[in-house]
């Protein structure tokens, strides 16, 4: 392992623990949003579920993406849809605005895990494979 792969490693461990705690961050505060958005719970509700489905659905769109195009070309622009739309649900002045977001906020997230398991696969062999996945 050099400290290159080291280096890119470590990166890409932040960039998953961002996307996580965006999937995660406001569930505290759901309740709060329902009443800040005059909204029932199930509404309010929508803004986990459409993150986690976009996130599944862009997976199987992302795979075949990193293998054609390339990690990079394909990570970078996911990340600044990720977060222009992280930019966007913290100003969204609607629960339609924030769906909307959290939506684009689930298909730039997709890439990341796709991206790092394939550079981790690029990497690392062996066990120092599944020790990289467990980093």
């Amino acid at each position: 392992q050099t400290v290159g792969s080291s280096t890119i490693l470590y990166l890409l461990g932040i960039t998953i623990l961002i996307g996580t705690f965006a999937q995660n961050l406001f569930l505290p505060i759901l309740t709060d949003m329902q009443q800040t958005f005059h909204a029932s719970a199930f509404a309010i509700n929508l803004t986990v579920s459409v993150f986690t489905l976009m996130l599944a659905v862009m997976q199987l769109v992302y795979g075949p993406l990193v293998d054609r195009l390339g990690r990079r070309r394909v990570l970078l622009p996911a990340l600044l849809l990720f977060v222009a739309a992280s930019i966007g649900c913290a100003y969204a002045p609607s629960l339609a605005y924030l769906l909307f977001f959290r939506a684009l906020q689930g298909i730039g997230f997709a890439a990341i895990p796709i991206a790092a398991a394939t550079v981790i696969g690029d990497l690392f062999e062996g066990a120092k494979r599944a020790e990289a996945m467990g980093t």
